[in-house]
């Protein structure tokens, strides 16, 4: 399925043309302390932006046009992920799942597991953030939620957990 995804939105990929994303997105690496290669490129393909790619990883993002405040939200939300090794870790769950597939407790610890990755990314993100900030954060959120398939993109840091997940998620932001 993985696989499937990937070289379905290796065709769809472009270069970013605005050059204010990609002066953005490499200020923010080298403010976050990332020296690890990670490209970022626009995929029509995708609904939201997300990280795709165990080796060469590759920061997605479904159109160039973010006004800079919420390109600023996004691009240090998936690059906290990038840092946290979460790809990883949402591997490692999938796995487990796979191999466990007859437990339901397995079904409930890999939800509760993908609850707390987003949670704690959204920690990092808002950390010393006043309330607008927070609020703005918590938008943007929701506008891209709108606009994602929950099914579109496995092992990716794209966030999809139901209804209940994010008022737990909005909650804990605000």
């Amino acid at each position: 399925l993985y696989l499937s995804f990937r070289q379905s939105t290796r065709r769809w990929y472009q270069k970013v043309e605005n050059r204010c994303i990609v002066e953005t997105f490499e200020t923010m690496k080298s403010n976050m302390g990332i020296a690890r290669a990670l490209n970022i490129k626009v995929c029509k393909k995708v609904s939201s932006p997300m990280i795709v790619g165990l080796i060469r990883p590759i920061l997605l993002l479904p159109h160039d046009q973010y006004d800079s405040i919420d390109l600023d939200l996004i691009l240090k939300h998936e690059l906290t992920h990038f840092i946290k090794n979460d790809l990883w870790f949402k591997l490692l769950l999938i796995l487990t799942n796979a191999a466990h597939w007859f437990n339901p407790m397995i079904y409930l610890m890999v939800r509760e597991a993908n609850k707390d990755i987003e949670m704690a990314c959204d920690e990092e993100v808002i950390k010393d953030s006043s309330d607008a900030a927070r609020e703005r954060y918590t938008e943007s959120i929701l506008q891209l939620m709108k606009l994602s398939d929950p099914y579109n993109a496995p092992v990716s840091t794209s966030f999809h957990g139901g209804k209940n997940m994010m008022k737990d998620r909005i909650r804990s932001i605000l």
